[in-house]
């Protein structure tokens, strides 16, 4: 889910001159409607409290793959992704991308998970996707 529609474009009235700095928020970037896993968890949870079981199923399992996707490696939870390709973009390994959608895949307990009948379990719980996450590692600090 993009975080912004529609998203501004060069010459609308809401356009800035300065939405080309670091090019973070041209069309479909960033703010300006870049998909947010940490926006796609909420809104899961959401659309399942509304009643809309199958859509919060769907939207669950598009969530599963934005976050698989990554730019070195698989499970990057990365911070955004391009809100047309959902290419990974901005940093990797993000605890809210990872945590917005571990609270709608790991808890039994939680009110908010889709239900099972709607959702199948193979769908919703795989191997923990944190299991397979190496950080690369840091150089050795200088004396």
């Amino acid at each position: 889910m993009a975080n912004l529609y529609p998203v501004v474009q060069a010459g609308d009235p809401d356009w800035r001159a300065y939405y080309t700095v670091n090019l973070l928020n041209l069309p479909h970037h960033y703010h300006n409607g870049g998909i947010w896993p940490l926006v796609g968890g909420m809104w899961v949870r959401f659309i399942h409290r509304l009643g809309f079981h199958e859509v919060a199923c769907r939207e669950l399992l598009r969530l599963a793959q934005l976050n698989q996707l990554g730019r070195d490696q698989e499970w990057e939870f990365n911070e955004w992704a391009h809100g047309t390709t959902g290419r990974p973009m901005g940093k990797a390994f993000q605890a809210w991308s990872a945590a917005s959608f571990l609270r709608l895949s790991g808890s039994r307990s939680r009110p908010e998970k889709p239900r099972r009948d709607v959702c199948p379990a193979r769908a919703i719980h795989r191997p923990s996707p944190l299991s397979r996450v190496r950080p690369k590692p840091r150089e050795a600090a200088l004396d």
